[in-house]
């Protein structure tokens, strides 16, 4: 079976002389003429040619009847929408009575005349007038065509006195009149009566006729002139008959066929018809073979949308505008058969349509005729570049789109698939083309509720952002933007930056230093794990000089997958960007509601895209490294989803590996495990080098100058060390010690203990209870969201390990209920009832009393959460594992 372009190239099919000239130079838009006045103008055989008569037949007979018999009415109104082929009615019956040899040529026309027994045209006179070119300053009896033809008339007895004196028929044709009406303002109603006056006086003589034209009787410019005046529109209408040129979609097809083609082979149906059949049957799709045949060589589907859909814009002319479409896309399409391409099918489609072409774009892009936004960008960015198959999906999708009511905007795959008549297609692989492409295309949209695709005037934000992702690169700055917002401690101890640099890389030791590597140092080490990476890392840090490793804390990005990261990146800056030119545009725009709910949208999209990038950042960056005792320690962030909590996380973890401490997290340090650890088997230590030493040593927990002056006075205080202020001063030991010189020392606790003199040990001021104690009297502790643990301490060893799991509890998961019992056998016991708050100002006392009495037992009753109690048994389990 032949396809559309091989019927063209062997002539079965022939387009119009105007449409194949036009291949070079375009069309000579002089035959769209839209005005009465310029049609009169135009070349009288061309427009008589391409003019179906079969829907004017009736009136055309009507018209001859009466001027050459003077048999039926004399009136006669053409009653139409805008476009519907009034104007061009009216054009035909002026040619028709002034180039009557013209006419005869026609076979159409010759038999009209055949059908009425008329052998041929009587000498008529025309009058034709057209609304648009009459002077509104003027009344209708002063205009020069009547003045010229009627004089003075001013009765219906003079108008037909006039007319009587001609030797022939007069026949008036007088278009647009309610444009003149509109532009003579409160005048008008002298106008009409004039108009009135002269319908009368024609509808009694006895050839003569006047045709006169209205926009469709619904409209309200009709509805306007008909209410104030109605005894004239009574008049028109009792006097005359109605006539609608076009009328049905079949004429209307017909016309269109007329105007586009010369020459259509008849022979062509018979060997195309069961294709048809074929193709739709396979999909078990209902179709109607008489429209086909019908309509050929266009598809019915595209006759219907100009006809049904485009036709119902109020700014859209009907038969002038689809004849326009359709000729320019003609002389397009048939450019492009000359050249070579071949098509899918026998028929003129809809996807047949290119509308990115230069003439065709403007006609089916208009804003102001289709009342849509956008319009032409969704065809320059959504289609003009697809592959043909694509395209024409595309290409129907957009035309379908192009409808007043928003509800019944798009088409199914399954009628595209019937608009393409292509074989090798299926409606599920063109659902399939169209769903894979929503994410991908500005404008494409689904109505799941009807399977139904369009194109909205709203871009796709996402889609959007993804068009400027292509053009943009910064990627590596927006993830450093984001890191250095996640690392934002309000911390005086802490160093928190991106490290873009290792060479120029400057580590102050007396802060904890947490350095997250950017994209460009990661490309840079060329290493393929996070493992490898922070190794590497630390290396160089280490060979600088004067460069501290045991205050520097890692974060390295898991290199999997990594790319999702850099696309959310990119999307950031996209969005940014995005925002920025829209702004622009909409500043130039008289529509500022429209962009405004577009800026919204952004504005959406900016927050989901700002909130998964943080999230990935968080996610990517989880890898947390640092050096303790030599070796290269990892950890991980898991299940984070806030800034705050991600950051409170890489405290937590140092502190839970006693890696790093800050003097807030001091509070959850081991002060004597540190210092026994810190002066080894030395009993003085001067302040100076011991600090150097925490700085340098991996060996030792880090902590940050703030957090070593607050250990060390705390360690006095707590009689775990002592200080003196060179060999002979003061000794500090068990008090407190509001201030310390850095070349002072200090001493271990035997030694300080030697060198004090030693006292009866204080009670601290934590209030004991008698004789029972209150254990829970908050109702919160007794719910059933709280659990009891009993514990008993009995060795000074134990104790010193046992206390800063209590602390830690309070510093990570906050207050809890505690009952303890110091049991001192003879020497009696102690009990006390109290906030995990104050379990600090236990530490000391502790020592003393196993002091006092090596028997000690402590018996621990604790009210926990559920979080607290796993942490608890962990830790404790610990201490076990250890002893």
């Amino acid at each position: 079976m032949a396809t559309f372009d091989e019927y063209v190239r062997n002539g079965r099919i022939k387009f119009r002389d105007y449409i194949m000239n036009a291949k070079d130079r375009g069309i000579n838009e002089n035959i769209f003429a839209e005005s009465l006045t310029a049609l009169i103008r135009s070349d009288p055989w061309d427009f008589m040619n391409r003019t179906e008569i079969e829907p004017i037949r009736g009136l055309l007979k009507e018209i001859i009847k009466k001027v050459s018999s003077g048999t039926g009415s004399s009136v006669y109104m053409l009653d139409t929408y805008m476009g519907g082929g009034k104007t061009h009615t009216m054009a035909f019956i002026y040619f028709m009575f002034t180039k009557r040899d013209y006419a005869k040529n026609l076979d159409s026309f010759n038999i009209v005349l055949k059908e009425i027994n008329v052998i041929d045209l009587p000498p008529v006179e025309v009058i034709a007038v057209d609304g648009n070119d009459l002077n509104d300053k003027l009344p209708l009896n002063e205009q020069k065509v009547f003045r010229d033809f009627l004089g003075k008339t001013g009765t219906r007895e003079e108008v037909i006195g006039e007319i009587n004196r001609r030797e022939k028929p007069v026949v008036f044709l007088i278009d647009e009149i309610l444009d003149y009406l509109d532009k003579r303002g409160e005048k008008y109603p002298q106008d009409l009566a004039y108009l009135k006056t002269l319908v009368e006086g024609i509808s009694e003589t006895e050839k003569s006729v006047i045709v006169i034209s209205f926009p469709n009787i619904k409209s309200d410019k009709y509805e306007k002139y008909r209410v104030s005046n109605i005894d004239i529109y009574d008049t028109l209408q009792r006097k005359g008959k109605s006539y609608v040129p076009i009328g049905d979609q079949e004429n209307f097809a017909k016309v269109l066929k007329k105007q586009i083609f010369e020459y259509i082979d008849s022979t062509i149906w018979n060997e195309i018809n069961s294709y048809i059949g074929k193709v739709l049957t396979k999909e078990r799709l209902n179709y109607n073979l008489k429209e086909y045949q019908e309509y050929f060589p266009f598809h019915p589907m595209l006759v219907k949308l100009i006809y049904e859909r485009l036709s119902s814009f109020e700014g859209f002319q009907k038969t002038r505008g689809g004849i326009k479409i359709l000729a320019h896309a003609s002389v397009d399409l048939y450019r492009r058969i000359i050249n070579g391409e071949k098509m899918d099918s026998p028929f003129f489609t809809i996807g047949d349509i290119d509308l990115a072409n230069e003439d065709v774009k403007p006609l089916l892009a208009k804003d102001n005729v289709f009342g849509i936004h956008n319009l032409e960008v969704i065809i320059n960015t959504d289609i003009k570049n697809e592959k043909p198959d694509f395209k024409k999906i595309l290409t129907n999708v957009y035309l379908y789109s192009l409808f007043p009511d928003k509800d019944k905007r798009g088409i199914k795959p399954s009628d595209i698939y019937i608009s393409l008549l292509k074989g090798t297609l299926s409606i599920e692989s063109i659902e399939k083309m169209l769903t894979d492409s929503l994410e991908n295309k500005i404008y494409l949209d689904k109505e799941n509720s009807t399977g139904k695709f369009y194109f909205k005037p709203e871009p796709s934000i996402y889609a959007m952002i993804k068009s400027y992702q292509s053009e943009l690169s910064q990627k590596d700055d927006v993830i450093k933007e984001y890191l250095k917002r996640i690392l934002k401690y309000n911390d005086p101890e802490i160093n928190a930056t991106v490290i873009v640099d290792i060479d120029n890389l400057e580590i102050n030791d007396k802060k904890l230093f947490i350095g997250a590597l950017s994209p460009e140092v990661i490309r840079k080490t060329k290493k393929k794990s996070p493992e490898d990476i922070a190794r590497e890392i630390f290396d160089e840090i280490g060979q600088k000089s004067n460069s501290s490793i045991n205050n520097v804390v890692l974060l390295v990005p898991s290199l999997i997958n990594i790319e999702v990261l850099e696309e959310d990146a990119n999307r950031y800056n996209a969005v940014i960007y995005y925002e920025k030119d829209f702004n622009k545009k909409k500043q130039n725009e008289k529509d500022k509601t429209y962009y405004n709910e577009i800026i919204d949208k952004i504005n959406e999209e900016k927050k989901k895209i700002e909130q998964s990038l943080t999230n990935r950042v968080m996610k990517y960056y989880s890898n947390v490294f640092y050096i303790k005792r030599d070796n290269l320690e990892k950890k991980e962030i898991k299940d984070i989803d806030k800034e705050e909590d991600f950051r409170a996380k890489i405290l937590e973890l140092l502190i839970e590996d006693e890696k790093a401490y800050t003097s807030e997290g001091i509070k959850n340090m081991n002060i004597d495990t540190f210092f026994r650890e810190l002066l080894g088997n030395r009993s003085e230590y001067n302040i100076s080098d011991a600090l150097r030493n925490i700085k340098k040593s991996t060996a030792l927990p880090y902590l940050t100058e703030k957090a070593f002056d607050k250990a060390v006075k705390d360690g006095v205080k707590e009689g775990l060390i002592g200080y003196r202020l060179g060999e002979g001063g003061e000794v500090h030991y068990r008090e407190d010690l509001p201030t310390f010189n850095y070349s002072g020392s200090i001493l271990s606790k035997d030694l300080a203990s030697r060198l004090k003199p030693k006292s009866q040990p204080t009670i601290p001021t934590v209030t004991p209870v008698s004789p029972e104690p209150t254990v829970g009297t908050s109702p919160n502790l007794l719910s059933s969201e709280f659990t009891e643990i009993e514990e008993s301490i009995t060795s000074y060893d134990q104790a010193k390990r046992y206390f800063p799991i209590l602390r830690a509890i309070d510093y990570r998961w906050g207050k809890y209920r505690l009952h303890i019992e110091f049991d001192l056998k003879d020497n009696g016991s102690i009990k006390f009832d109290l906030d995990s708050d104050k379990v600090p100002e236990l530490t000391r006392l502790v020592e003393d009393l196993f002091r006092i009495s090596g028997n000690t037992i402590i018996n621990v009753k604790l009210h926990f959460k559920r979080e607290q109690v796993d942490y608890y048994k962990e830790n404790w389990k610990r201490v076990g594992e250890i002893e």
